[in-house]
Formats: C-alpha cells, sequence, structure tokens
C-alpha cells in the first residue's frame, strides 16, 4: 500500500532527526524496535519452531519502499539450548537473512514528543524537560538550544509505568495545578509532571499507557513460556531503592524501602543487558517480575551490589508453593500446559487425610485427571463406605508438612492438578479432608 509506504518512511525520517537533535547522546533511535526474546523452555522452542514454518515474511530490501530508509539489524538468534537474549534487549549489530519469527524488520514507531514540567522532589520548584514517546521507549531530555537536546534518561516503555492521579504530598503542594499533572515511574526515577491543561494531561497519559500496554502484553507472552521452576530455590530479602507498579498480572509491585523476597536463578536466563534485566519477586502472596534497576534506582550500577549481601531467606513450603502455583498460572494463562484434564481416562494416585479424631486415616485412590475436588471427596466416602456423614458438608484442603499453608480448595479445582504444581515438594504436602459444619480444631498434623 503506497500510502502505508509513505507513512512508514515519514514516521523514520522523523526518527533520524530526532537522533540527530542529540548530539553526541547515544539515544540509538536507528534501529530496529526492541523485541523480546524468551526461548528458555521447552514450550517456547516448541512455538518457535512452529512459528518459524509458517512465517513466509522475507526481510524488505534496504532502500526499497519496504525497507524505507533503515537498514535492519541482525534478528535476535534463536538458541534451543539455552535462553539467548534479555527481555526487551535491543538486537545485535550486522545484517542477517535468517528467516524464523524475528527476521522481519519491524522498525521504531514514533508515537508523541513535547515539553512537560517536572516537579523536584519537594514539589517546591519545576524545571523543564521534554518528552519523546515511541513504541518501545521514552527520551526524557533538556532542551539546550534550538532544536538540541541533551538526554536525561532513555527507558524501555515495558519497564515504566504511568499513574494519571497525583501525589497527596503534591496535592498539597500545588493544589492550584494538582489537576494537570500525573506521575511517570521507571526503574531509576519517579517523575511528577505538570502538562499545559487537565487536557494535555490526558493526552500524555493517554498515549504513555497505550504503549505501555502494547509492550506489557509481549511481556506476558514471553513470560509465560516459562514452565514451573523445578530446581532448589534461593532467595534473599532486598528493600528497592525504587517503587514499582506492576500494570501486568505477571508483575510485582512494591513500594520504595518495602521488604520484598528477591529469587535468584529462579529461571535460565543468560545475556541480560543491565538496563533492561528483570528480576522475580515475592510480596507477602504475590510473586511476579520486576526490572533489577529497581534495587538500585539511580545510585549503583550493579543491580547485584544492592542485593548481593542481603540476607538469605529460608522458604517456607507455602511461599515455594505460591510460586509455583502463579508461574503455572502465568504459563497456561499464555497458552502453556495442558489444562483440558488430561481426558478422563488418565488416573492419578492421591492420598486423602480425614482429620476427624486424634488419630488421623487416610485413603489412597487413583482418581481421573480431570476429576474435581467435589468429584474427589464423592470418592472418598465411597471408597470408605462412610454412612450417615453427608459428603456436601466437607472440603479438601491444601495443607504443608511445615503447616505453612493449609489451604481450602475451590469445588471445581482439580486435585491432581494441584499434585503437578507441587512437582517435587509432593511429599511434603497433602489433602485432609474437614467437615465444614464443625468447628475448627487443633491442626495436629500426621508424621
Amino acid at each position: 500500500d503506497l500510502n502505508e509506504n509513505m507513512r512508514r518512511i515519514e514516521n523514520e525520517l522523523r526518527i533520524i532527526n530526532i537522533e540527530k537533535m542529540f548530539g553526541h547522546d547515544n539515544v540509538a533511535l536507528v534501529e530496529r524496535s526492541r523485541q523480546f526474546s524468551m526461548k528458555g523452555s521447552k514450550a517456547a522452542r516448541k512455538a518457535e519452531k512452529e512459528e518459524a514454518r509458517r512465517s513466509q515474511a522475507p526481510l524488505a530490501k534496504v532502500g526499497s519502499a519496504e525497507g524505507a530508509l533503515l537498514s535492519p539489524k541482525s534478528p535476535l538468534k534463536a538458541n534451543a539450548n539455552r535462553m539467548s537474549t534479555s527481555l526487551n534487549k535491543p538486537a545485535s549489530e550486522g545484517a542477517s537473512s535468517a528467516s524464523g519469527p524475528d527476521s522481519e524488520y519491524k522498525p521504531r514507531i514514533f508515537v508523541r514528543e513535547g515539553q512537560l514540567l517536572r516537579y523536584s522532589n519537594d514539589f517546591k520548584k519545576k524545571v523543564a524537560r521534554h518528552l519523546f514517546v515511541f513504541n518501545d521507549l521514552v527520551l526524557v531530555a533538556e532542551e539546550v538550544g534550538r532544536n538540541k537536546f541533551k538526554l536525561k534518561e532513555k527507558c524501555g516503555l515495558v519497564q515504566c509505568w504511568v499513574l494519571r492521579e497525583s501525589s497527596a504530598e503534591l496535592r498539597a503542594a500545588d493544589e492550584k495545578h494538582a489537576d494537570a499533572s500525573f506521575v511517570f515511574g521507571t526503574p531509576s526515577r519517579i517523575y511528577s509532571f505538570l502538562a499545559a491543561s487537565g487536557e494535555a494531561k490526558e493526552a500524555w497519559c493517554n498515549a504513555l499507557a497505550k504503549a505501555i500496554l502494547a509492550q506489557k502484553r509481549l511481556l506476558e507472552t514471553d513470560i509465560g513460556r516459562f514452565d514451573i521452576p523445578q530446581q532448589q530455590y534461593k532467595a534473599v530479602l532486598v528493600r528497592p531503592r525504587r517503587e514499582y507498579r506492576g500494570t501486568s498480572h505477571v508483575e510485582l509491585t512494591f513500594s520504595q524501602g518495602e521488604e520484598i523476597i528477591c529469587f535468584r536463578n529462579l529461571f535460565e536466563i543468560e545475556d541480560q543487558a543491565e538496563e533492561d534485566a528483570w528480576l522475580q519477586g515475592l510480596n507477602g502472596s504475590s510473586f511476579g517480575w520486576f526490572p533489577a534497576g529497581c534495587l538500585r534506582g539511580d545510585g549503583d550500577s550493579d543491580s547485584k551490589k544492592s542485593s548481593g549481601d542481603a540476607e538469605p531467606v529460608n522458604l517456607s513450603l507455602d511461599q515455594i508453593m505460591i510460586v509455583r502455583r502463579q508461574t503455572f498460572a502465568m504459563h497456561n494463562g499464555c497458552g502453556g500446559g495442558d489444562d483440558d484434564g488430561g481426558g478422563g481416562d488418565k488416573k492419578q494416585p492421591l492420598r486423602v487425610y480425614n482429620m476427624e479424631g486424634k488419630n488421623a486415616t487416610y485413603k489412597s485412590m487413583n482418581v481421573p485427571e480431570s476429576a474435581t475436588s467435589t468429584d474427589v471427596i464423592a470418592m472418598y466416602f465411597d471408597k470408605m463406605k462412610l454412612e450417615g456423614n453427608n459428603p456436601d458438608n466437607f472440603s479438601l484442603y491444601e495443607v504443608s508438612a511445615d503447616s505453612s499453608m493449609d489451604q481450602r480448595l475451590a469445588d471445581d479445582e482439580r486435585p491432581a492438578k494441584v499434585v503437578s504444581i507441587w512437582g517435587p515438594y509432593g511429599d511434603h504436602m497433602k489433602f485432609v479432608l474437614r467437615d465444614k459444619t464443625k468447628p475448627l480444631y487443633a491442626r495436629t498434623q500426621p508424621e
């Protein structure tokens, strides 16, 4: 389409001109749009092979209307043996004609630019800042001359967040302009910006939120390719130097200085660029991913320095199961795994404990993988030939040997799937049957 090609040429010419405005600052805008590549799991490798098989689009020739002026960089190399690149890492230099899901050249797209005022930390002063927003990153700059800028920060939008409401501190300090202000967060800084008007603020927030959302969708897809980690979990307590507001279900939210659990080597991810690295953490009962830059803020240059001497954590089974269960949800929610019940013919051995009385008893049963907790309770009553009790009065609980986890299964939850989430920790977990009509008893678990 001629009009589409013209728009693409205009977009890329504008990007070239913006890069020239930064003089000696290496903003590196003339490159392919940042693409995610999470190639560590078996499911990811299978998906990549299928995508490569279906892919028919060749690289456009440089200088042609399809190529639209910008030279394509080499695609991220798919490596079936390891994680080849980090989340949000720019493609490496050099031309390549390799085929596959990353081989089609995708240029960076300009979204919006303009001047805002940035509040100081005490909200008493304001300085002018110029924002350049693209589909995958944002530049925060200071204007130093006519069409000349000095780079203050460059950050991938996948690690950013925007909040339309100004903080209580800002409202108290500048109530007159509070309705035209908003918060924009990166791993390095939290910006309080003032737009020219309330309408201008909405336009900025809408543009940023839309671009960020698109990047978060890519993040969800890539993280969803990871299976439940099976290796030993190692973690430390850290206090992030920057607040982070996760806007996706795969991300973790926390405040500055809040104590969270940070995992080490939970997934096999190699070659993460320092400025784009991601870590995994646990905040209460929430597990998710967050930018490593939040641990160092705008101070340390090495994220490991902020957490390297942190206190190691002995994880409870409850915390381990939170990680495993939520990782499974992320994986399954993006099309990974098998959550269709596996067919009613397959059987799964289950051991169900009856905790009534001082002497706990149990019954081992082979149940269909598709059986719900309600089905398993009914099967237990049938196997044990219990009379005088109504199965509807009982619930099935997931209980850990260290008593850190004691959670009721939903009526439609499948115990066989719960067992698969337990994985190598199955010997330390059990199913417990309880009468809902009776008061809670002392939860003394069997040996």
